[in-house]
């Protein structure tokens, strides 16, 4: 059997031997960040003053067309707000995405020096500035002109938690026994009606970054810098509260934190009261669709740490109270 150190090993042979499109040494070094979604390679080179970072795709997630898209989308961002975002590099030919010899997709990206949020100061900080980010963000997409050829994928009810889900099937999460998942079912119905009721409108549904949790906040000397839009798409706007609450939908702060995010987003775009009356389910949404993600990439170890069993328990608890305060 081959060892997972093997096959990470063998991934990062195979990224040496494309640096050379970024104007770098084979023999630069390479070492894995993260491995979620994708994997993540900060690429050090003496000869370079500056290290870059290079995301590999992973295989059969989203297709050249859906990187390209996501692409413009990031420049256009850039171009067209304030916010510090994530620049990718292109390679000496030009081109922003380079091919493996296996067929992933890898992309470069300048490297930010910066700390991800960590007290309880740092992270109310962020979730405003996230609230403010993304009331910019859906103005900016309600806005927009898509170019030809745009494309991302659609996060409606059937592909976030129904039959056709991209991460997955939820009842696949770490540690949910047949009993947790009777006792789930009712509360992923009463999820569905009340977002069918809510409506996919324009003004409620459109482009959102998608996966705007604290893990992809930098705080640098030059403040905030939003990275990894990879999971971008069309669902609803106000997701992007379930992504920002992340892990932090439990205990005595959880009211305090999603204020925070409340106050940062109608700085900058309308949110009405039955948008807010609405939060709690993008933020029950969000951790069924993690529980479902970590059920299909149990090679992360996002999957076993962070979203694993405690998670999944943590989610009994929050879903008991959800389906009794909006059952009726």
């Amino acid at each position: 059997m081959t060892s997972t150190k093997n096959v990470r090993d063998h991934a990062i042979d195979e990224l040496r031997g494309i640096l050379p499109a970024w104007n770098t040494s084979r023999d630069s070094h390479v070492k894995l960040l993260s491995l979620s979604e994708n994997a993540v390679y900060l690429v050090e080179n003496t000869i370079l003053s500056q290290p870059f970072i290079v995301r590999v795709h992973r295989s059969g997630y989203n297709t050249k067309s859906e990187i390209e898209s996501e692409l413009i989308w990031l420049k256009a961002l850039g171009d067209e707000t304030k916010v510090k975002l994530s620049v990718p590099i292109p390679g000496q030919c030009g081109a922003f995405i380079q091919r493996l010899p296996n067929g992933d997709s890898a992309v470069a990206f300048e490297f930010v020096r910066g700390r991800h949020p960590a007290s309880e100061k740092d992270i109310l900080g962020t979730l405003n500035y996230l609230g403010a980010t993304a009331g910019q963000f859906h103005q900016h997409a309600r806005d927009w002109e898509r170019p030809p050829g745009f494309v991302r994928k659609i996060w409606n009810f059937p592909r976030c938690l129904g039959d056709a889900a991209i991460w997955g099937n939820w009842r696949e999460a770490p540690s949910l026994s047949k009993k947790n998942i009777m006792d789930l079912e009712p509360v992923v119905r009463v999820l569905e009606t009340h977002l069918e009721t809510f409506g996919c409108g324009p003004d409620r549904f459109g482009l959102i970054h998608g996966d705007m949790k604290l893990a992809n906040v930098l705080i640098s000397k030059d403040g905030f810098h939003v990275i990894d839009f990879d999971d971008c798409g069309y669902c609803w706007f106000l997701y992007d509260y379930g992504c920002a609450m992340t892990g932090l939908d439990v205990g005595s702060a959880a009211k305090t934190r999603t204020q925070a995010w409340v106050s940062g987003y109608r700085r900058m775009a309308d949110l009405s009261k039955e948008d807010e009356e609405m939060l709690p389910t993008f933020s029950l949404l969000r951790r069924f669709m993690t529980m479902a993600w970590a059920g299909s990439h149990t090679d992360s170890p996002n999957a076993s740490g962070e979203f694993g069993a405690q998670y999944s328990m943590e989610t009994l608890v929050i879903a008991e109270e959800y389906l009794n305060e909006h059952s009726c």
